[in-house]
Formats: C-alpha cells, structure tokens, sequence
C-alpha cells in the first residue's frame, strides 16, 4: 500500500490521457539499444469513432494521393483509415461497406488479413490488403481456384485457413466446424 502523505506521480515511462471524443492515448516509452529510444503510442476508441475516423483519413489520403505530383508529402494514411474502418465493423458486428465491389466484407477481410499476417510476418498492411481484396474479387467472380491460388502464393501455411477466412466460413476438419448440432 502506497504512503498517503507521500505524493503519487506515475510511471515515467507510461503516460495516459483522454481525449476530447473520449479516445484513450497510452504513450509508452520502451528500453532500446538505440541511442533515441522508442515510443509505442496506443490509441483506444469506440468503433463508431474509429470508422469515423477511418473515413476523414481515407479523404485525407485521397487529398495526399492528388497533391502528390505538386508538393513533398510522399505517403498516405490508406492503411490506418483501412485497419480502423475494418476494425470498427469487426467490433460492431456489422459489415462494412466493402473497398471494392464484391460479395466479402471488411470483417471477412481484416479476420483474413490477421490470418496470413501471422504466418507471413513480415509482409506489410498494405501488401495484405492487395493480396486480400484480390483474393475478394476473385471469389466475387467465381473463381474460388484463382483465389486460392493466390493465397498460396503468399503462404501455404495458412492459404486454405485465409481463404475459408473470407468466406466468413470455418475450415473444414476444424474443431469449430466438426461440433455436433445441439439440437
């Protein structure tokens, strides 16, 4: 138990403030080899602020992506506008509406993109976005042996898991899709 006549002050390495819209800033400073350190800076939202965001960083992005040819700005929020809009559908249970025309949604899409994330690590948001939508679209049109296909390519590990993924089905022979009907 702390000494109530001796001031608290916390963490010097932790700091964590509320911000206006209710969003949780946690600033954590990390030992590092590196002579700068390293600060790790989680955000916590409600998934309707986190797709609202999403959309003013899409637009952002979009503005970025024109005033490219005419101004030093070189990169775009894309992929966090793209992470909080599909985490915000994920966390609300609903289907976002999805980046290009086809028959998956976001929920589908981020649950797949963490699916080859953790077996291809090192491969970028970015890089998981554009193999997923692919594999979408290919589904959208039919053609379940191309997108298979693709997600082989990217890791046969977890090809078959990321793609039963995007179907929002389970893979069959897992635990999940083997239990027997209560009813």
């Amino acid at each position: 138990m702390s000494n109530p006549t001796q001031p608290h002050f916390p963490d010097p390495a932790r700091w964590q403030l509320v911000l206006d819209e209710g969003e949780q800033l946690d600033v954590r400073l990390i030992p590092s080899s590196e002579p700068s350190g390293r600060a790790d800076v989680e955000v916590r939202m409600s998934a309707m602020r986190a797709d609202d965001l999403s959309r003013v960083l899409s637009g952002y992005s979009r503005i970025v992506a024109i005033m490219t040819e005419t101004s030093e700005v070189s990169s775009t929020e894309d992929s966090l506008a793209r992470g909080l809009r599909d985490a915000a559908a994920v966390a609300r249970g609903t289907q976002a509406e999805p980046v290009a025309p086809t028959r998956i949604g976001s929920a589908q899409r981020l649950k797949a993109m963490a699916v080859l994330q953790q077996a291809r690590p090192e491969l970028s948001h970015s890089k998981l976005m554009a193999v997923v939508d692919a594999a979408a679209w290919w589904l959208t049109d039919d053609e379940d042996d191309m997108a298979m296909d693709l997600l082989d390519a990217v890791t046969p590990k977890a090809a078959s898991t990321a793609y039963f993924t995007l179907l929002g089905r389970d893979k069959p022979g897992s635990a999940r899709a083997v239990e027997p009907d209560p009813g």
